[in-house]
């Protein structure tokens, strides 16, 4: 895997007029984050921890919202499959969420629910999505307005079809917040939410 950056790092060099000051290259489509924060280049998952964790700590944003991975001289942009960032489970009990990246959750700002029912956080820059395989055990930090939480009796009584979850009346209790949960669709979200999922080069007026 190493190996593969390094040719990288060769062959962009070798596509580019040379100089004596030190130069930034530009890739795109060789590297993925998957919805469960999974990095993948050219479709293989990684798993080699060194080069992750190096990923993880050189993972940055551009002023137009592309995520990059900063290898020396070269930034490698990143595809989304979902979102910047993957917020999983760390501990259920109280309640801890981490990035794909370790970064802890101290707060959330705001809370989405997209129409493919995705559950999107903000916690300042950091704009993430729960890990689907973390969703059974949010639920139990899930809750209505009185603060009933959803696998009790009285959350679904005080839904107004007493069978199903309402989404107007559902909130995300964290760290002694109670942040309402709100819908948007996927026109919204590009623009709402400022990244880019697929990036391209910016053509410079």
């Amino acid at each position: 895997t190493f190996k593969n950056f390094k040719l990288l790092v060769r062959n962009t060099s070798q596509n580019t007029s040379t100089s004596k000051k030190r130069r930034q290259f530009d890739v795109y489509g060789w590297l993925t984050l998957t919805s469960r924060g999974f990095w993948k280049l050219k479709g293989k998952k990684l798993e080699n921890q060194k080069l992750i964790e190096l990923i993880n700590n050189n993972y940055l944003k551009d002023e137009f919202g592309r995520y990059f991975f900063q290898n020396g001289n070269q930034r490698v942009f990143v595809s989304l499959e979902l979102a910047p960032f993957v917020i999983n489970i760390a501990q259920n009990n109280p309640l801890i969420l981490v990035t794909h990246t370790k970064i802890v959750i101290e707060n959330i700002d705001q809370v989405w629910l997209d129409s493919n029912m995705n559950l999107m956080l903000q916690f300042g820059e950091i704009i993430g999505s729960l890990n689907d395989r973390d969703t059974l055990d949010l639920s139990n930090h899930l809750t209505n307005s009185s603060g009933h939480t959803m696998d009790s009796p009285e959350f679904f009584k005080e839904s107004k079809n007493h069978s199903t979850v309402t989404f107007e009346d559902l909130f995300l209790e964290y760290r002694n917040k109670r942040t309402k949960i709100i819908t948007f669709t996927k026109k919204q979200r590009a623009p709402q939410l400022r990244y880019i999922n697929i990036p391209k080069p910016i053509r410079q007026k």
